[in-house]
């Protein structure tokens, strides 16, 4: 019967911690999409002022650079947050629209607000992500002691 009750608590141990590194990763996966966002931003806008392709294509030459990912199927990707998310659709959806200058301009705005998110989400990656681990052991091992 120990042995079983062991098991549980062994179970109960790993469950907490792991929801612990699963909120820390949570947070470096905003980062790095954070810092790929913003080079999207940057990668669009140089294609723009250098080349006179069609948005599409820019978007392929772009993915060609990061791995076959396209910038827009960044928003699909899981670790953004609602805002972040809303920031990028307005970027994605805002190109094409004005002349060069303009869409110059307008990646250069949104690269800096991206720039922006993304030391908001260091920083809180810097505050949070050693918490979370941390609450995820001792929240374990406290159901624990409370158990036994």
């Amino acid at each position: 019967m120990w042995l079983f009750r062991a098991a549980g608590l062994g179970l109960i141990f790993a469950a907490c911690t792991l929801a612990g590194l699963w909120k820390a990763s949570q947070l470096s996966a905003r980062t790095r999409l954070l810092q790929l966002a913003g080079a999207f931003a940057n990668e669009i806008g140089e294609e723009i002022r250098y080349s006179s392709r069609e948005l599409d294509d820019i978007y392929g030459a772009v993915a060609r650079r990061h791995g076959g990912m396209r910038p827009e199927s960044l928003l699909h990707q899981p670790g953004l947050t609602r805002d972040d998310r809303a920031l990028y659709a307005a970027f994605l959806s805002g190109l094409g629209g004005t002349d060069l200058s303009g869409q110059l301009a307008h990646c250069a705005h949104y690269a800096a607000l991206l720039n922006g998110q993304l030391e908001v989400a260091r920083k809180a990656e810097a505050e949070k992500a050693k918490l979370y681990r941390m609450l995820g052991l001792f929240g374990g091992l406290s159901i624990i002691i409370f158990l036994i």
